[in-house]
């Protein structure tokens, strides 16, 4: 029998998550990804993680219950692109957010998630950072790491979804219900960031509620994690309507089971070439050593 492990995104649909395994943001998952000690891994999130899940188990087989999961902003970055920007600034670290194609991480130094962009970015020994592919996590980093310049790559490169939700939205809510906690992703751009009560990532936001256990919050990130903090912890999530990714709810409780019951299709198997593995590996792998 084939031993199989459910690593599920904070941000995917209600009866996914309750399927999970193990259910975290970016960082928690790739770390679980280390750990993991199966046959089959099941990725329940967009494509980059489940490419970083191969990355880390390259003899393992990981599928993705839907391969129209994409992340938008991962697509807005060719690796050929970031080559050519980084020809202009030779003395440059380049930090790759986990919103990145395998082949972006392959050309970065290290990468980040949204939980330690800030840490790994004032560790590195380079005044100058390029940051891909999220400007508004840029900005972010930039206004915590004083002693380095950070210049982000593309130009407009955002989260849709975060990047939508406004300091309008912010006040909206906050006059609706001034007795919230207000927490929000650092996707967001960084005026609705220096609003908020709290910034951090899906985790650091549950992590908050659930040393804080305060009675309600104004949730400034995708929906999908304000069924786990209601669930799980009791507190109240109030988030603007319009925080849904159409990617991240892609997969659904039955595209899960049906992989869990049977033989994978080819489309769902995640496959990456040995070399470019062993290249974007090491980025992965630089960041665990940053971060200790």
């Amino acid at each position: 029998m084939i031993e199989t492990v459910v690593l599920v995104h904070n941000y995917q649909r209600p009866e996914v998550q309750l399927l999970a395994d193990f259910l975290g943001d970016s960082l928690e998952l790739a770390m679980k990804a280390r750990e993991v000690d199966a046959d089959r891994i099941v990725m329940c999130g967009v494509d980059f993680m489940a490419e970083v899940v191969k990355i880390l188990n390259p003899d393992r087989e990981v599928v993705i219950p839907d391969h129209r999961a994409m992340c938008g902003m991962a697509m807005r970055l060719r690796a050929e692109d970031l080559r050519e920007f980084r020809r202009e600034h030779p003395d440059a670290a380049v930090v790759a957010y986990v919103n990145t194609t395998a082949e972006v991480k392959a050309e970065a130094d290290v990468m980040c998630t949204s939980a330690n962009a800030v840490e790994v970015v004032s560790k590195l020994p380079e005044d100058e950072v390029i940051f891909v592919p999220d400007n508004n996590l840029a900005a972010w980093v930039d206004a915590n790491v004083e002693d380095k310049e950070v210049i982000p790559f593309p130009g407009r490169g955002c989260c849709p979804v975060h990047h939508a939700i406004t300091l309008s939205d912010l006040r909206e809510l906050v006059a609706r219900h001034p007795d919230a906690d207000v927490l929000v992703h650092p996707e967001c751009p960084l005026e609705v960031c220096r609003a908020a009560d709290h910034v951090g990532s899906t985790s650091q936001i549950y992590e908050y509620c659930k040393e804080r256990q305060p009675e309600k919050i104004i949730m400034g990130t995708e929906v999908g994690l304000g069924f786990r903090i209601e669930r799980e912890l009791g507190v109240e999530v109030i988030a603007p309507d319009h925080a849904v990714c159409p990617d991240m709810k892609v997969i659904t409780g039955e595209k899960v089971e049906r992989v869990l019951d049977g033989r994978v299709p080819e489309p769902l198997r995640v496959e990456l070439d040995r070399d470019l593995i062993v290249d974007a590996e090491e980025t992965v792998e630089e960041m665990f050593r940053i971060t200790g």
